[in-house]
């Protein structure tokens, strides 16, 4: 890859993997390899209509439509400003622009990194904006004719979820001071863990449907921050992953309950992806330190160090073969280089 891969996606009918990246300041674009054979095609963000002087998008987010026929691209600008969402027409390797979904955005620190599409919408999220611009809802241009729906969204880990009409996803988590370093920022993380106080913007929440669309916030308990989110199979739960390698199965009672999985520690590295395998029973948690966790259920099954060096970025299943793919960064802006491992696992059953 000419640069790190933020996002992975296989195509519904599994004949194609989509793969968006770019770095620091953009740069980026999207590669579709046919997986039936050796075929790729590059298609660069440079080629997208942008002023003179503009940075140049990187792809932070892909979504496949129902039929294969669109892809929804959530992106960022230089040093993670935003840019916006767009949507693909796919013929085969080819993507073309046929749409660009503009938000104001007032929150100048807001970084979009992941978009659905689900029931009529393209939900993108982003990345350090307060919770009243994490999560931008736009309805699909009618002209597009999109398929309504997702079908298969718990096989990509896309920084959000759909879970029983309702768009849900990290919130800005535990704020410490950042003028805080050394021995009192441990001190100030060794508080939060013996309070046993919830983190209140954990997760944010939006139902789709609703016409006027207030977040509302999830507490989260024993983790600071959430860094990868999951919809189980039913749609009717989900799962997160945490900054301190914490795994948390959640169930709607009422209210969102958390069941802890796996307990952090001090020294587990960030979860930084969460997908199900196309058997609909497993799922596979990845690691900042290339660490692969194999789930069944609630149940750990076994873990494998992935074989190509780098840091976790993106994160999907195949929706029929025992496959996965993981795109890792590695190297910085200044000789960007990634690669996207394609692995097959043997599952639990």
């Amino acid at each position: 890859m000419p640069w790190t891969p933020y996002a992975v996606t296989f195509s519904r009918d599994g004949t194609r993997l989509a793969i968006g990246g770019g770095v620091f300041y953009g740069n980026g674009g999207i590669v579709i390899a046919d997986l039936t054979s050796d075929r790729t095609e590059l298609f660069r963000c440079d080629s997208l209509p942008h002023a003179a002087g503009d940075w140049v998008p990187a792809v932070s987010g892909l979504c496949f439509s129902d039929d294969d026929r669109y892809l929804a691209a959530s992106s960022w600008s230089g040093r993670h400003h935003y840019a916006p969402t767009m949507l693909f027409e796919v013929s085969g390797l080819k993507v073309t622009l046929r749409s660009t979904l503009e938000k104001a955005i007032l929150d100048f620190e807001a970084c979009p990194t992941g978009v659905l599409l689900s029931g009529g919408f393209a939900i993108t999220r982003h990345h350090g904006a307060e919770p009243a611009d994490i999560l931008v809802i736009d309805e699909w241009p009618h002209e597009l004719e999109i398929t309504p729906g997702i079908s298969k969204p718990y096989l990509t880990s896309s920084h959000l979820a759909v879970v029983q009409d309702s768009a849900i996803t990290a919130g800005p988590g535990l704020r410490l001071d950042w003028n805080v370093t050394g021995l009192q920022r441990i001190q100030a993380e060794v508080a939060f863990r013996e309070s046993g106080d919830p983190v209140e913007e954990g997760l944010v929440a939006v139902a789709l449907q609703d016409e006027v669309r207030v977040p509302q916030l999830i507490p989260v308990k024993g983790c600071r921050e959430i860094t990868a989110i999951a919809a189980t199979p039913d749609g009717l739960g989900f799962l997160t992953g945490g900054l301190e390698g914490e795994l948390d199965r959640w169930s709607w009672r009422g209210r969102w309950q958390q069941e802890r999985l796996r307990e952090w520690t001090s020294d587990s590295p960030s979860v930084r992806g969460i997908c199900y395998i196309s058997n609909q029973r497993d799922w596979v948690a990845v690691s900042s330190t290339g660490r692969l966790d194999l789930l069944a259920e609630n149940t750990p099954v076994t873990y494998w160090q992935l074989p190509s060096p780098g840091s976790p970025r993106a994160l999907a299943s195949h929706p029929s073969e025992k496959w996965i793919a993981i795109g890792m960064k590695q190297s910085g802006w200044t000789a960007p280089r990634g690669v996207v491992d394609l692995i097959e696992i043997e599952t639990s059953v």
